[in-house]
């Protein structure tokens, strides 16, 4: 068999699907709930500001969070065990949000 031998191992499918889930839960997620809360609890009358530094402050803090990930040293033995923690954390979020869009 041609394939590389990372597409055999089972914690490459894991954090697949991790990051498949994690994107699922995340989308719409600056399409709806900036626009909501900055029409909503804002008190200045500028949307469009208000979603442009929600926009702005959450691609950085993404990229500061990749950067400090990046420094930390991870066993790939205890990895797989540690996938329930963002999968939890996403599935709560996602599930809160789709409680509170439905009620």
């Amino acid at each position: 068999d041609g394939a590389p031998a990372y597409w055999k191992d089972a914690l490459t499918w894991q954090l697949a699907a991790v990051v498949f889930w994690s994107q699922f839960a995340d989308w719409g997620m600056g399409d709806s709930v900036y626009p909501y809360a900055c029409a909503n609890a804002s008190s200045t009358p500028d949307v469009a500001g208000c979603e442009m530094w929600s926009n702005e402050l959450s691609l950085a803090a993404q990229l500061v969070g990749c950067f400090f990930a990046s420094r930390v040293a991870l066993d790939g033995r205890n990895l797989g065990a540690t996938l329930w923690a963002p999968v939890a954390v996403y599935t709560g979020w996602f599930g809160l949000l789709l409680y509170t869009s439905w009620s």
